[in-house]
């Protein structure tokens, strides 16, 4: 009986070795899949970690052509307050069509501030919607305004795009 139950356990414990080496083979395969399916995933983490970065960078140089055109747009009132306080001072002595030419060019630059606001508006829709190649062109165009802002004598031709 000794001698049956002495075979019955050698089969046993070859079984459960046999099983062993099946399980570390299984096992071993999986790992290999798990390490296969992560490098992906550490690729895809890093892409999407870049787009996050690059988004916030769009975000950001938005934000700051919104100030920088909101700081234009100031600088655009200002001279016209300024221009229009001076006309509010002159003296009443000056001839009429003197008084007449300044309030033509006042209503001229007027017209002109609007056209420029026009503009700006249709560059920052076009700038936040990504429809603008670079940020080139608007920032171009604020120094344009700077420019049209301390010299009013430059006759400036609409942009249309």
């Amino acid at each position: 009986m000794n001698a049956a139950l002495n075979g019955q356990l050698e089969t046993l414990k070859f079984e459960l070795q046999r099983q062993r080496d099946f399980d570390k083979v299984v096992a071993s395969k999986y790992q290999v899949d798990l390490i296969v399916a992560q490098e992906p995933n550490t690729v895809l983490s890093g892409q999407l970690e870049s787009l996050k970065v690059e988004s916030q960078r769009h975000r950001d140089s938005k934000n700051d052509a919104k100030a920088d055109l909101r700081r234009s747009l100031k600088d655009l009132r200002r001279i016209e307050d300024d221009l229009r306080a001076k006309l509010s001072l002159q003296d009443l002595g000056i001839p009429l069509e003197v008084h007449e030419k300044a309030t033509g060019r006042l209503k001229e630059l007027g017209r002109m501030i609007v056209d420029l606001t026009r503009q700006a508006t249709i560059l920052a829709v076009r700038y936040g919607d990504g429809k603008l190649a670079s940020h080139h062109l608007f920032i171009h165009f604020v120094w344009m305004l700077n420019t049209f802002a301390c010299r009013p004598n430059l006759k400036l031709h609409s942009y249309n795009p």
